[in-house]
């Protein structure tokens, strides 16, 4: 896991991946900024009377608008890079294996379907988390970092695994190595908590699920031979 994660920081440099990184950080960037300008658009349009109280309401919209990147950006930029994971992931290989030769690759629609059904399911199990919080405080920490790290462990491994596997021989390979995904997935969610460095989680997740699955595909032939 060491290896494989920096190897996937390595690979944030390289400049065919930095590039698309860059296109996704900005996507990302302008959405969160069109949150901001829909907000205080619809303070200026719905409640145009309330005279002062405008302004706390606009910078009470960009705090709010602050608060949900900070908590959501990482997914918000998963789904943007559905537009990019194939490139991502084939210059990952060439640069790392290129033996491997061109992989059949993921649809874009499925790959996006995949990214928006992620983003479902991060907001609904964190919302069953908020039972856990009231309920069980002390416990909550654990739980949403495990909660969170088995589902992008989930989807990550599927998005980059089906470009080279079938669903169920993806699915053979996940239930051998589940708790090695889990804890891909727990990297992966404790880094998006870090500032500055959540703008790339998902290209990371990307590399690192690719480093990863190449490891286990290969273990998987020497046993197999």
């Amino acid at each position: 896991m060491l290896r494989a994660s920096l190897l996937a920081f390595g690979d944030l440099f390289a400049p065919r991946i930095a590039t698309l990184l860059g296109a996704t950080v900005l996507l990302s960037l302008a959405t969160f900024f069109m949150v901001w300008w829909g907000i205080d658009w619809a303070v200026a349009v719905w409640l145009p009377d309330i005279g002062s109280w405008s302004g706390w309401l606009s910078w009470l919209g960009a705090m709010l608008t602050f608060v949900l990147a900070w908590f959501l950006f990482p997914m918000v930029a998963s789904v943007f890079l559905a537009l990019f994971l194939e490139p991502v992931a084939a210059a990952v290989e060439a640069r790392h294996y290129p033996g491997l030769g061109r992989a059949p690759g993921l649809p874009l629609l499925s790959a996006l379907a995949a990214m928006l059904r992620l983003l479902g399911l991060v907001v609904v199990c964190n919302l069953a988390l908020l039972l856990v919080l009231f309920v069980f405080p002390v416990a909550y920490p654990a739980a949403w970092l495990v909660g969170n790290g088995w589902l992008l462990g989930r989807e990550y491994f599927e998005l980059v695994g089906l470009r080279r596997l079938s669903p169920v021989q993806a699915r053979q390979l996940q239930a051998k190595r589940g708790g090695e995904v889990l804890a891909a997935g727990i990297v992966i969610v404790l880094l998006s908590t870090l500032p500055v460095f959540n703008l790339v989680v998902p290209v990371f997740a990307t590399a690192l699920m690719v480093h990863r699955h190449t490891a286990w595909r290969a273990k998987a032939q020497s046993i197999g031979g």
